[in-house]
């Protein structure tokens, strides 16, 4: 027993957008993620997925929502493993849009200890977010411990810096009337920008940071995460498994040659 085609949130979403746009039901109840049913093993996600995605590709944008069936009884299955096989499709779904990062924060020093970005509130609720301080051990990155991530560097000014501080500082202190932009990030998937009053996406705020103290970034204003590689000036210091990072080792000869450089410009020597 379903709802009729028009009335199913995806025919809805179909109708607001309009026939431009092409959306693609793909539900089913009963659905797991990578658990097999004895008397229904074509239900499990995973050996769907990819067959699936093959058939509709290009696609801009997927919505996944499975996990639920997983709590069968049959299964016994923890949320660890749940949040794992729930990973191994977003891998999959990462293969046929190309996007290899979906998440991007600012972090004011190379520890990571001062690392910004709006996200889950709740490690366990990716509908409850809003403005996060994030920590490479604890919080989200703690429940998914296997994320792979890239770290760049990016030199500005000392009054730069201090802006940055300073803005970042000003969501802090009012953190509570900050909400995710859900809806914006939804419709970057499909080249909309949707900007609401005090809420932001990952890649908005990031943006928004970097502009609002002073640099200029010539990024996109429907932005995604992957936009940030096209920055001028970053500079890759790390890439892997985001709890493996540590600190890049200090080169006495680059910060002397730096330093050298900077006292000729100064003193107008050539």
């Amino acid at each position: 027993m379903r709802y009729p085609k028009d009335v199913r949130w995806t025919g809805v979403l179909q109708k607001l957008l309009g026939e431009q746009y092409a959306v693609i039901e793909e539900g089913c109840n009963g659905r797991t993620t990578v658990f097999e049913d004895i008397a229904e093993p074509w239900k499990a996600g995973l050996g769907y997925l990819k067959p699936c995605l093959n058939t509709h590709k290009p696609i801009d944008f997927v919505i996944m929502m499975l996990g639920s069936n997983d709590l069968k009884r049959m299964f016994h299955a923890s949320a660890k493993e749940i949040a794992d096989g729930a990973e191994q499709l977003v891998s999959i779904i990462k293969e046929f849009t190309k996007d290899e990062f979906s998440h991007v924060s600012i972090a004011l020093d190379k520890e990571l200890n001062r690392m910004y970005s709006f996200g889950r509130l709740n490690p366990y609720n990716a509908f409850y977010g809003g403005f996060v301080h994030e920590y490479i051990n604890e919080g989200t990155f703690k429940r998914f411990y296997k994320t792979r991530a890239k770290i760049y560097s990016l030199e500005i000014s000392d009054e730069q810096y201090e802006e940055i501080s300073k803005n970042i500082i000003k969501f802090e202190q009012s953190k509570d009337k900050y909400k995710f932009n859900t809806v914006g990030l939804f419709a970057v998937g499909i080249h909309k920008r949707i900007q609401k009053e005090n809420r932001f996406y990952c890649a908005e705020f990031v943006k928004y940071i970097l502009e609002k103290s002073g640099i200029k970034t010539k990024l996109p204003e429907i932005i995604k995460p992957e936009d940030f590689k096209k920055l001028d000036g970053l500079k890759e210091v790390y890439g892997g498994l985001l709890r493996q990072y540590q600190l890049p080792k200090i080169d006495i000869k680059e910060i002397l040659r730096n330093n050298l450089v900077a006292y000729r410009k100064k003193e107008g020597i050539i």
